[in-house]
């Protein structure tokens, strides 16, 4: 198939791979044609066997390929061969639905190299001639920054678990020190509430790697239907010391999308206001609901 001419504008004929005319395209459709190829995203119209018939300079540009080295050619000789699979099963889903689809893949360079671009597609009908349309973004940067930040992450969640469990480790044997010089100091009142302190801290420092545990999770855990009434329960069963304090939950049956950080954040709560509250005698959850919008309380 020959290329088609960037100069050339009225009667421009789009033929497949073994010469026959498919397409003409008329004067009348001159303006769109100029919009397409002035377009930041590539343009490529695929035969029904997956051959360019027409790619704009945008994706030429971004596979480094004359124009006329990739018209003509099948589509698939320019995807990477882990993607082919995926991007051919696309295209079948747009024939199916007829209807917009999109999806990740990458492609071959003249330089050897890839480019990861994100593909809109869309199935065509022309007489009883079918076609897919394929609008292509290079999104390479964007994907190169996602997969060193997925890697930072990754690194910092390795420390983060090594540092837990050494530390960990470390207030383990200084509660075992600390158990037994107890028993050396017997009623020494004075050096016993310097103990307390000691045993006080430690037990701080445990519920500050329990939270740092649970807020990793952020942004990574997906958001779920939870039961507020349920998690702040589990809560207050985490503190020993609210014998004393009337707990009133008036949330029963309410349900938000929340992960699992919900129940630390009642936690928190409770435990400033144990702290903080001077002479708390009553702790209540309720809510309100104002339009779309659940306040809690």
């Amino acid at each position: 198939m020959a290329a088609i001419g960037r100069e050339e504008i009225d009667g421009l004929v789009i033929s497949s791979p073994n010469g026959t005319q498919i397409y003409t395209l008329s004067g009348a459709e001159k303006p769109y044609r100029i919009l397409i190829e002035q377009m930041e995203e590539g343009a490529v119209l695929l035969s029904d066997d997956n051959v360019v018939l027409y790619c704009n300079c945008s994706f030429a540009k971004f596979l480094q390929y004359p124009l006329e080295k990739i018209a003509g050619s099948n589509i698939e000789n320019v995807i990477s061969s882990a993607d082919k699979d995926p991007f051919m099963n696309l295209v079948s889903i747009a024939k199916e639905k007829k209807s917009g689809v999109r999806g990740e893949f990458a492609f071959h360079t003249k330089g050897d190299t890839f480019i990861q671009t994100q593909i809109s597609l869309r199935f065509l009908q022309v007489g009883n001639i079918n076609y897919t349309f394929m609008l292509v973004n290079d999104i390479t940067q964007r994907f190169t920054y996602t997969k060193r930040i997925e890697l930072m992450n990754e690194k910092l969640l390795v420390m983060g678990r090594l540092t837990r469990h050494d530390v960990g480790n470390k207030l383990m044997l200084a509660k075992s020190n600390l158990y037994l010089l107890k028993k050396q100091v017997g009623d020494n009142p004075k050096i016993a509430a310097y103990l307390e302190g000691v045993d006080s801290a430690i037990r701080q420092s445990d519920k500050m790697f329990e939270f740092s545990r649970f807020y990793k999770k952020i942004g990574v855990e997906e958001p779920s239907r939870t039961n507020v009434a349920k998690s702040f329960n589990q809560a207050v069963a985490l503190l020993p010391n609210l014998e004393t304090v009337s707990i009133v939950n008036d949330c029963q049956g309410l349900e938000v999308t929340a992960d699992s950080l919900l129940k630390q954040l009642f936690y928190n709560f409770l435990d400033n206001s144990l702290k903080h509250g001077e002479k708390v005698t009553q702790i209540r959850l309720h809510f309100t609901k104002e339009k779309e919008w659940v306040k809690l309380f």
